[in-house]
């Protein structure tokens, strides 16, 4: 019924007068983690930013913190208002909850909350991001427009799925320039993450479900880690949806630390000097920074066959749990700066350092009378 509640509003926001405003809807902290640079942006450029949560996360324990970011650069609505009103701008990072904003007729942008990577059940030739998106009747993307960080991936799903020529348009990703400006003052991210500047850290990251690095080498991957926390500071972190689970296994786990959900996880990979990962698009962001990755063993490996993380397996070591994960580690940090981990980065980000202008573009498209920035 709810949903049927808010397919009527949207149907009636038709008959409406617009808002001038940007709307940010918002289901997941991974999709908060990917609006909230852009409600910075557009609060800069004096746009009105309004934003919108799921009742799932508007009401979790990640809801205060992600209010608490929101809030110093937009404003919230309801769901029930975000369904009321035509908008000159909405912008979603995620399918979903917020689909049946579609009907109220505003111009809706995909951004993806992640590099186009994993597939999903309803088509393998495409990454989640396309397969599962909303679709018209004649079976076309209901997006105006989808969003991308490299000209490879937008080429790519052309060719897969030549409708897509006129919605695919490549600004490059904010959240991937706020993870190269914070490695620039590691000094100043320490700080902020309260870690040891004398001491190297290992990130440890994975996705959800069993086929992730923790939900398949948890018991043995611990170990193994252990005796690594003498050498480095282990960071492990969990996906958002999944932390609370994990936190209660480690426990009071000694030697090591678990980041927080509401804690960006780009900022820790920003000032880490090796990452044990699994098919996370972290692994993407990693190649941007130049850090080297042992990747976990999944079989099958859900992810799209033309993409970088099917690119990244074929170059980086593997751990599968049958050997020391400290050797993979040593064989990872001797491939530092290899060719082929080069070429991926092209796959990940073609724009990277430029997406702030690129998406000040953009808004200013809308918002005509936006205020210009500083690139």
């Amino acid at each position: 019924m709810i949903k049927e509640f808010r397919q009527l509003l949207a149907w009636s926001a038709r008959f409406t007068t617009p808002q001038h405003a940007l709307l940010l809807p918002i289901q997941s902290v991974a999709s908060a983690r990917h609006l909230l640079p852009l409600a910075r942006l557009a609060n800069e450029m004096g746009i009105d930013a309004r934003y919108t949560l799921s009742r799932r996360i508007g009401s979790g324990e990640s809801g205060p913190s992600i209010r608490t970011d929101f809030n110093t650069c937009a404003r919230e609505v309801d769901s029930v208002q975000a369904h009321r009103h035509r908008w000159t701008l909405v912008v979603v990072a995620d399918h979903g909850h917020f689909r049946t904003l579609l009907p109220t007729s505003s111009p809706v942008i995909h951004i993806g909350h992640g590099s186009p990577s994993k597939t999903g059940p309803r088509d393998q030739h495409l990454p989640w991001e396309y397969g599962m998106a909303p679709r018209r009747r004649n079976r076309e993307v209901a997006y105006r427009e989808m969003i991308e960080a490299s000209d490879q991936v937008r080429a790519e799903l052309v060719r897969t799925e030549p409708s897509l020529a006129g919605r695919i348009h490549v600004l490059g990703r904010l959240l991937d320039d706020e993870m190269l400006e914070a490695a620039t003052d590691r000094t100043r991210m320490l700080q902020t993450l309260q870690l040891d500047p004398d001491k190297p850290i290992l990130m440890v990251a994975s996705t959800i479900r069993s086929s992730s690095l923790f939900g398949r080498y948890w018991d043995v991957m611990l170990p193994q880690l252990r005796p690594l926390a003498n050498r480095y500071q282990v960071v492990l972190c969990p996906h958002p949806n999944e932390h609370a689970m994990w936190k209660a296994r480690l426990g009071e786990e000694s030697g090591m630390l678990m980041s927080g959900p509401e804690q960006s996880a780009e900022n820790v990979l920003a000032v880490a000097q090796a990452l044990v990962v699994d098919f996370s698009s972290l692994s993407h962001k990693a190649s941007l920074l130049d850090v080297p990755m042992v990747l976990s063993h999944c079989d099958p490996l859900p992810v799209w066959s033309k993409g970088a993380t099917a690119r990244l397996y074929k170059v980086w070591p593997q751990w599968d749990g049958s050997v020391a994960l400290e050797t993979c580690l040593r064989e990872a940090e001797a491939m530092r700066g290899h060719p082929a981990t080069q070429a991926v980065k092209e796959w990940v980000n073609s724009r990277p350092g430029q997406a702030r202008r690129h998406f000040a573009g953009l808004l200013a498209e809308y918002f005509p009378a936006a205020r210009s920035i500083d690139a």
